[in-house]
């Protein structure tokens, strides 16, 4: 007979890729990714993660997910049994074995429980090269979540397919590791460098702002010093023309009171003048005068 397509569904939402049973029928394969879709969105609609880490435990982000699925299937009419779902984890690992690792597939209620764990593990996922990664975390800090989700993968496969398999996966991670280690040198490498001469730049931005802060302490200091020249210059002004003032007064104070003094000089003259007239009109008639008169009456 003619060989006839396979068609399968598909979906991958943080890490977890759900496939459908493989089918000839595409009406069949379509309805599948529709609910495919339907879970993706009530998926999405769920925190469990965010930047800082779970929001969620492992038992509620399970309860959640396998609620989102079974909602989707319902409003299809189909169940768990008819799309015959399988489901792995495909964690980005480019760094540390430069490729993804990616889970042996399993049912849809067996694979959220791992998936979890290596979601809470691989921690926040950052796109782009192998240098860009290392701006958001250290060598140390990298190396620290390989030996996590090493760990965590390997007690999923030693759980689903055996001890023996567990460890000729551990062999084979360990020598993708080990030949991804020039890779990884090179890139802190790199990052040193530029980090190196991003430091210089910073310096050198630096020692340029402590310049132009030395420059404005001095400029803030030469006008200061030129407002205080100015100041001390109006106050001795303002002392001066005080002085001025009070001299002014003063000699002016003086010549009233010699105005005064004159004045009252000229009017005594003036008065014994005018006695003196008047005693001697009076001698010059024959008559006494008023001392004679006074005298005589003593």
């Amino acid at each position: 007979g003619t060989k006839r397509d396979l068609y399968a569904a598909i979906a991958v939402i943080s890490m977890l890729r759900v496939t459908s049973k493989a089918s000839t029928n595409l009406e069949r394969v379509v309805e599948y990714h529709m609910v495919l879709t339907d879970f993706k969105r009530r998926a999405k609609e769920i925190i469990i993660f965010d930047e800082s880490g779970p929001v969620t435990s492992q038992e509620e982000a399970v309860f959640h997910w396998e609620r989102a699925m079974h909602c989707a299937l319902a409003d299809h009419g189909l169940s768990l049994e008819d799309m015959q779902l399988r489901c792995d984890v495909k964690v980005p690992s480019g760094w540390w074995i430069g490729r993804h690792l990616i889970t042996p597939k399993v049912l849809f209620h067996e694979v959220l429980p791992i998936w979890y764990q290596l979601q809470e593990r691989r921690g926040r996922i950052f796109w782009g090269s192998a240098i860009s990664l290392l701006y958001h975390r250290s060598p140390a800090e990298l190396l620290d979540v390989w030996g996590q989700l090493r760990q965590a993968y390997l007690d999923f496969v030693q759980l689903r397919c055996g001890a023996s398999a567990s460890d000729i996966e551990a062999t084979q991670l360990d020598k993708q590791f080990i030949s991804r280690q020039p890779v990884r040198d090179k890139a802190e490498q790199t990052w040193n460098s530029l980090q190196m001469a991003k430091d210089e730049v910073r310096q050198r931005a630096h020692r340029r702002h402590l310049h132009r802060l030395r420059n404005h302490a001095m400029r803030l200091a030469r006008h200061e010093q030129e407002r205080q020249r100015k100041r001390t210059k109006k106050a001795d002004r303002l002392a001066r023309k005080r002085e001025l003032s009070a001299m002014a007064s003063e000699e002016a104070w003086q010549r009233v009171g010699m105005l005064q003094a004159e004045r009252k000089r000229m009017k005594l003259e003036r008065n014994a003048m005018a006695r003196s007239e008047w005693e001697m009109r009076g001698r010059d008639v024959g008559g006494t005068t008023l001392t004679e008169k006074r005298a005589e009456d003593l």
